[in-house]
């Protein structure tokens, strides 16, 4: 027999070897990707039930309040005890028929002696604009939302709306109405700033489903103590209404990187009807980076924005002073006018020096909050932390409304408090 050169043995195990390497790389590449799909795959739960019973087996991985009956029985309540339950990023839908009455489903909480819904303790979608002929808002101004699940916390007893407990990071509300709750109406709390990345869209809170009337939370519309979340957003669908809430429309707090932007705060839906918080629209409390941004916020009973939580903050000459969004000062507005069809307004931002901040402007019908934004201006400070400007907004304000603005620092995101407001005069 006649036996393999010393090449050429070398050159077949290699080759073997490269082979069976290959093989094993790629078998382990496949594993991996399956467990990671496994750990990761989300789960969808619908809602097809207003009652509020509890789950019947939460070692199933199905949303069923009835293990007896015919398909899989759903309740919110249940829904959510199934995705904490269950690991990955799961979502909540909805699909209400109309055997439990056109139109809006209300799921009355708390109402079979259970008490408030269960917190929401890993990440989850809970999607209100899935159920049947809900849709999000389309409109500029105002909100053309129909929102078709209501959450009514009249017999929750004590405790929240939705709750967003630690290992609640990556979740997502939109498209419910929230009312009647004895305390806020939507609470993302976060034990040693442990949260990231929620979002809060296209919700009524305090309000009834037309959201023309207040149904309020007894404690704050909203609480956000998750860091680097949103409240609302850039686009209209993404807009909240918050408003007649008895304490604050939204407060954030504990959290770092908050986003609160294009929402209603006091306004009814129609963005026109004043129907106020009962204290301040948004107040920031011990955080920074709080940027709120673009809202409509009007005619609650106290400050549009309070930072501190303690009244008016003046403003210090260097804005040297620390405290809730680094206590940020406000613009001041020197004058505005309206000749001749064109407004012009003018003032000065003092705070710290050679640095950029955004001036956004806002007209009221009267009053210090910031009920239509018309407008904004980049500055950049000089050496002494002064910056003058001059705007025009791109529409009309008329003679006797009031002009408002507020200062976000490009480098944290901090907004200030509303300026004092400025009347808007003829000459």
């Amino acid at each position: 027999m006649t036996n393999q050169s010393s090449k050429e043995r070398p050159t077949w195990r290699m080759t073997t070897k490269a082979m069976a390497a290959g093989l094993l790389v790629a078998v382990m590449a496949a594993y991996l990707i399956l467990v990671g799909q496994t750990a990761q795959a989300a789960t969808t739960f619908t809602v097809n039930l207003p009652g509020d019973t509890h789950d019947a087996d939460l070692g199933d991985g199905l949303c069923d309040v009835n293990l007896f009956g015919s398909g899989q029985q759903c309740t919110l309540r249940a829904a959510i005890e199934q995705a904490n339950a269950t690991p990955g990023a799961d979502v909540i839908n909805f699909n209400i028929p109309d055997d439990f009455g056109a139109g809006v489903k209300t799921i009355n909480v708390g109402s079979t002696g259970n008490g408030g819904l269960t917190p929401i303790t890993d990440q989850v979608t809970i999607n209100g604009y899935s159920q049947p002929g809900a849709s999000p808002n389309t409109v500029a101004r105002g909100t053309n939302a129909n929102l078709l699940i209501e959450l009514n916390g009249a017999d929750a007893g004590s405790g929240d709306g939705l709750s967003i407990d630690a290992g609640g990071s990556g979740s997502l509300i939109k498209g419910l109405v929230i009312n009647r709750f004895s305390n806020q109406g939507i609470d993302v709390s976060s034990p040693s700033d442990a949260q990231t990345n929620v979002k809060i869209e296209g919700n009524f809170v305090g309000t009834d489903p037309t959201g023309m009337a207040a149904l309020p939370n007894r404690g704050d519309g909203i609480e956000m103590d998750a860091s680097n979340s949103v409240v609302g957003g850039s686009t209209p669908a993404k807009r909240n209404l918050i408003s007649g809430n008895d304490v604050d429309g939204l407060s954030v707090s504990v959290a770092k990187d908050v986003r609160v932007e294009g929402n209603l705060v006091g306004t009814k839906a129609d963005g026109v009807g004043a129907l106020g918080n009962g204290f301040n629209g948004v107040d920031v409390c011990c955080s920074v980076g709080a940027s709120i941004l673009r809202n409509s916020i009007y005619s609650n009973d106290q400050l549009g924005i309070d930072l501190g939580v303690d009244g008016r903050t003046p403003n210090d000459l260097g804005d040297a002073d620390t405290g809730a969004n680094a206590l940020q000062n406000f613009p001041v507005l020197s004058s505005a006018k309206t000749v001749s069809g064109k407004t012009t307004i003018k003032g000065k931002l003092n705070s710290r020096s050679n640095a950029g901040y955004l001036i956004q402007f806002f007209s009221n019908p009267s009053g210090d909050e910031g009920k239509m934004f018309i407008g904004q201006k980049s500055v950049t400070t000089d050496d002494s932390g002064n910056a003058s400007f001059t705007f025009t907004p791109s529409s009309v304000v008329k003679v006797g409304q009031t002009i408002t603005a507020t200062a976000t620092k490009d480098s944290n995101s901090n907004t200030s408090e509303f300026s004092a407001p400025r009347t808007v005069a003829s000459s």
